[in-house]
């Protein structure tokens, strides 16, 4: 198995009406006019972020917390961890009190970041017993598994200090293609007019019809052709606010969907009906 600092991290890069770009990690609609590049490739390019005595400095971004969440979800509380490297897991923590992590942050283990709303924090070297406990004391808002620590600092903040937004797709459903929501917003945007060639040859940004400052929420089958995951039954559209599915023959009736609830209730809907016809073929 390749290591963290060999292994690729996929995406794919645009460019918004002003020119300013952003990286779009892979799992969602994927625009058949880009290809999928390699993100840690593409950061090496980039200049390293600061760093103060061998830990991380962040302050190249701020770290959302609304536009992480899926527009039908309320909150997002990691449970599970799978991540492989040499530096473990790094965990984001939005939060209203800092108390609770005061020995970690006096130690270096984790750092405030900049967040947009309320207090967030970067830990790191975090065992999962611990994650439960560390969790359990706080008031969290809502935290998240960035992956291994290494890729983060090596990648994500590094396309970031180099003045590149970061959206990920937001799982919602397991056969729901997903939108994509602003996770990190650099402290100066770059456009591509300033990169060099070689630079923008490298990310060869796709141009979208939308504004990273104001777009949280991006769904790029609303805007152009793209394709989904074979196992998707189709794509949240933010335009719509429904399913729209893959296959354009099947029925609408998946289409108004709300939230999980409200697609079962329609199928319930659909089993109860079928019943009651049954019932009456039989009296007859």
């Amino acid at each position: 198995m390749p290591d963290a600092t060999t292994r690729p991290l996929l995406g794919w890069f645009a460019s918004d009406r002003a020119g300013r770009i952003a990286a779009f990690a892979a799992g969602g609609p994927l625009p058949r006019a880009t290809r999928l590049r390699d993100l840690a490739a593409a950061a090496e390019t980039m200049e390293p972020p600061r760093d103060e005595g061998g830990r991380v400095e962040a302050e190249c971004a701020t770290f959302e917390l609304a536009t992480r969440i899926h527009p039908e979800c309320t909150a997002h509380h990691i449970r599970a961890v799978d991540v492989r490297g040499p530096q473990g897991p790094a965990y984001l923590f939005f939060v209203d009190s800092l108390e609770p992590l005061a020995e970690r942050l006096a130690t270096g283990h984790a750092i405030e970041v900049p967040a947009r709303e309320g207090r967030a924090v970067l830990v790191r070297q975090l065992s999962a017993a611990a994650r439960d406990q560390l969790h359990a004391a706080l008031a969290c808002r809502g935290c998240f598994l960035e992956g291994d620590a290494d890729q983060f600092s090596r990648v994500w903040l590094r396309l970031a200090d180099a003045g590149i937004y970061r959206y990920n797709p937001l799982a919602y459903e397991d056969d729901v293609s997903p939108v994509y929501g602003r996770v990190l917003e650099p402290a100066e945007p770059v456009t591509a007019e300033v990169l060099s060639d070689s630079v923008r040859s490298l990310l060869q940004p796709l141009a979208l019809d939308v504004d990273f400052t104001t777009d949280g929420f991006i769904q790029p089958a609303d805007l152009m052709a793209c394709d989904l995951e074979e196992e998707d039954v189709g794509y949240y559209s933010l335009r719509e606010r429904h399913l729209v599915p893959q296959n354009p023959e099947l029925p609408e009736m998946m289409a108004p969907v709300g939230n999980q609830a409200s697609r079962m209730l329609l199928v319930l809907a659909a089993v109860v009906i079928a019943c009651v016809l049954v019932a009456v073929i039989a009296t007859r």
